[in-house]
Order: structure tokens, then sequence, then C-alpha cells
């Protein structure tokens, strides 16, 4: 309406919302996406998340909290490691803390084009540092990164963090880092796990049994 307004569109909000709504079934339309389905263990997202919390630190200081969250897409389980900092110093125990909490390693990793992780390039030319590399290769898992602009390609974790922002999140308070991990382990074993998934057509903790067999 505003944008009108400037042009010289003198009706109301009402008009705009009428035009709008025949308009919008053939934008949707435009934009539709198949989804995509992953055999079990075959692949993991994962990413940051900032939950934009600062975490007491001490002498009445305080610092930001970040989020390191990984997911298997066959199952929907999640799992989060959380830090001060996003470096590759906390990106590697952040990697190993998430697949042993959701108990192994899938065939192959998807990321974004992230400075912990990639040295330098985008997408296929990337280059990630040395102890990223050496890391997964000790691990035995294939590390994909994604072209710049394609988060839809890793759509499980943006969707997870997703709804820690919404479902885990609010309504809490924390003392210490240390104090954020267990609350989120907590909640993560007794609410998010036992939840049902309609993608997944079963709750999390079920599927999740079964792809922990092919980890």
């Amino acid at each position: 309406l505003q944008h009108l307004q400037r042009r010289g569109f003198s009706g109301r909000i009402t008009i705009v919302k009428e035009a709008v709504a025949k308009m919008r079934p053939q934008f949707l339309l435009a934009q539709a996406r198949q989804r995509t389905t992953y055999l079990p263990g075959e692949i993991g997202h994962a990413d940051w998340w900032e939950p934009r919390i600062k975490i007491p630190v001490g002498k009445g200081a305080t610092r930001w909290a970040y989020g390191f969250v990984a997911t298997l897409p066959h199952s929907a389980a999640h799992a989060a490691v959380f830090s001060h900092s996003k470096t590759l110093a906390d990106v590697r125990p952040a990697l190993v803390g998430c697949f042993r909490r959701l108990g192994g390693m899938p065939e192959a990793v998807v990321v974004d084009n992230d400075p912990s992780i990639v040295a330098s390039g985008r997408g296929r030319t990337a280059k990630v540092h040395d102890e990223i590399a050496a890391l997964f290769g000790h691990l035995g898992a294939k590390l994909i990164v994604l072209e710049p602009g394609r988060p839809e390609s890793k759509g499980q974790v943006e969707r997870t963090n997703g709804y820690l922002e919404t479902s885990f999140l609010p309504l809490r308070r924390f003392t210490c880092l240390a104090d954020l991990q267990d609350q989120h382990d907590r909640w993560a074993a007794e609410v998010a796990y036992l939840r049902h998934h309609r993608r997944v057509g079963a709750k999390v903790e079920q599927a999740w049994a079964v792809e922990k067999g092919f980890l």
C-alpha cells in the first residue's frame, strides 16, 4: 500500500488485499519446490544458529551465545553444541559433540560457506580448513559445501533452527553456557524427540532409533 500510495494510489488497504489475494496463488505455484527425501544415515545438515541471547560469564559481564546445530533429515533428529564464538576452534568440538549426541556420522554432511569451515572459495571451489578436512577424514564422512544462496539445500537444519527459536528459547533464562547446554539437551530429549513429525510420519525418537543403525 505504501509503495502504491507513492505512485498516486488513493484507495484503501482492503482493495490491495483483495488484489493480492487473487495474484498470490500464481506466485505460490511458481515457487513450488519438490520435497527431497533421504535414506537413513545418508546425509546430515549442519549450521550455526544465532539465538541473540547473552550469557553471564562472571563479574557482571555477559557474552553472546551461539549454537552449532546438526540434523539428520531422515528422522528429523537434531543436536546442538553451544559456544561463545563461531571460530574454527569452536566448530571442531561442536561437530564431534553433535554427532556423538546423534549416535554416529551420516555418509555426508551439508554445510554453508561459513568461515569457521571454509578457508577460501565458495561452493564447488571451496577449500576447507586443513583441520576440518582432517576431521572429516578421520570421521569417515564426506563434507559438502553449498553454493552461495542455496539455503533450501539444507532445509532441515534451517527449519530446526526456527523450531529452536520458537519452541525452546522463549521464557528461558540461562546462568552460564553449561546451563544453556544442559537445558537444551534435556528439552531435546523430553520434548523435541517425543514430538510427532508430520514429514517423517512418526515420532522423531522412533525414526531416530532406526536411523542410528545406519550411522
